[in-house]
């Protein structure tokens, strides 16, 4: 083989080397695909899949989810839309989402049919298994988030389902049956997860004060999740830099620009939802209902 050929293969293998390191530092972090999940879970399930890497976070560090709705995050406000826009920018979403997700998905298959990596020939499902691994990550940190969650008392006015049946309180909830409360939970599911975050009327989020302490497993999955972030990313490039037959210009062509382009739209779809959380925030907190 001549040898501008072998160079350009050895620089192929630098550029796929630092692609999982390039798309974690614009990905969506477990903090912020916990948050949103405590409201769109269905949406929050097709950013992690349409964004293939995790952004790093510090090991063994808990960091609260709520704060990314602090001042100074996100300096963008969505307001509240009418019914019809918002309709048509949740059925948007969804649908870039989806399209990024298998954007990712055939891309990966791709790029393992026509690529040999060098510690395993035979196995081309990698890239594929690499890109879907992030998907177990997300969810740690979402069910630690809402263990969290359900080690405070919400206030009645955040209880979606006792808002939409209009009663609060132990004694309004037990004259519902099981099967009633059961579809009323099940309605509530469906309103919240359609509904985009800037209309929404009540936030899932947990006070924090001097007298509660954040419930250890939650702790320990959110900081679980952050080191599987870090071994995701090492392990991705594990991956990439060890394929081989792969020229620069086929991965950048066919491959990275595709990765990265899937990755910046669950991006901007995560912006748009997080910033309507921080405008519901101030709304409440303008109105005295923390």
């Amino acid at each position: 083989m001549p040898a501008a050929y072998l160079a350009n293969y050895q620089a192929s293998s630098v550029v796929m080397g630092l692609t999982p390191t390039l798309l974690a530092s614009f990905g969506p972090s477990v903090a912020e695909t916990s948050l949103l999940s405590s409201h769109r879970p269905i949406l929050s399930f097709l950013i992690s899949l349409g964004a293939p890497a995790v952004h790093p976070t510090r090991v063994f560090d808990f960091t609260d989810p709520y704060t990314i709705l602090e001042p100074g995050r996100y300096m963008l406000r969505l307001p509240r839309l009418g019914h019809t826009s918002a309709i048509l920018l949740s059925m948007v979403e969804y649908v870039c989402a989806l399209a990024a997700a298998v954007t990712i998905a055939t891309t990966s298959i791709q790029l393992g049919a026509n690529s040999i990596l060098a510690w395993g020939c035979t196995n081309q499902d990698l890239p594929l298994v690499w890109t879907t691994l992030s998907v177990a990550i997300h969810v740690t940190a979402a069910v630690g988030y809402r263990i969290a969650l359900n080690g405070y008392e919400l206030p009645p006015s955040s209880d979606p389902g006792l808002a939409m049946s209009g009663q609060a309180g132990p004694a309004a909830e037990k004259r519902f049956s099981i099967s009633h409360r059961l579809m009323s939970k099940v309605s509530v599911f469906f309103k919240t997860e359609t509904c985009i975050c800037a209309n929404d009327t009540f936030l899932l989020v947990r006070e924090v004060n001097g007298s509660t302490v954040t419930p250890r497993w939650g702790v320990l999955l959110s900081c679980w999740a952050g080191l599987l972030g870090l071994g995701h990313v090492m392990f991705g490039t594990l991956i990439f830099a060890s394929l081989s037959f792969v020229t620069v210009y086929d991965f950048m062509n066919y491959v990275l620009w595709r990765y990265i382009m899937a990755t910046v739209v669950c991006r901007v779809i995560l912006m748009i939802e997080l910033t309507g959380l921080r405008a519901v925030k101030r709304e409440l907190e303008e109105k005295g209902m923390k």
